[in-house]
């Protein structure tokens, strides 16, 4: 929900300043357009993956074992960014594996 406001917001302000109430050119709008929300999706995928990770928080799964070992949501990202784990299923192609030995131990 945020990233697709500031996506069209942003939009906006560069259909206003880059390109004036003159005539647009729909080629350069859908160039920017794709290089914004790159940017913007570059730049907001750190946090959507800590939100997803820290909504299972407190929960009594097995797959709620990560997020159950941080006590706050900068504490999960700070141990995801260590382990280079931040951008994990950020590519729609060629995504990497998340291995065993990056995850928090099981708590018996």
């Amino acid at each position: 929900m945020i990233l697709t406001s500031a996506y069209y917001c942003s939009c906006r302000l560069v259909r206003l300043l880059i390109f004036g109430l003159g005539r647009r050119s729909t080629e350069n709008m859908n160039i920017l357009r794709v290089l914004l929300y790159y940017t913007l999706h570059n730049y907001t995928y750190p946090f959507e993956l800590t939100g997803c990770v820290m909504a299972v928080h407190g929960a009594n799964l097995i797959g709620a074992t990560e997020s159950n070992s941080f006590h706050n949501w900068y504490e999960c990202q700070r141990y995801l960014s260590q382990n280079q784990q931040l951008i994990r299923g950020w590519r729609p192609f060629l995504r990497s594996h998340v291995q065993q030995i990056h995850l928090p131990k099981l708590k018996s």
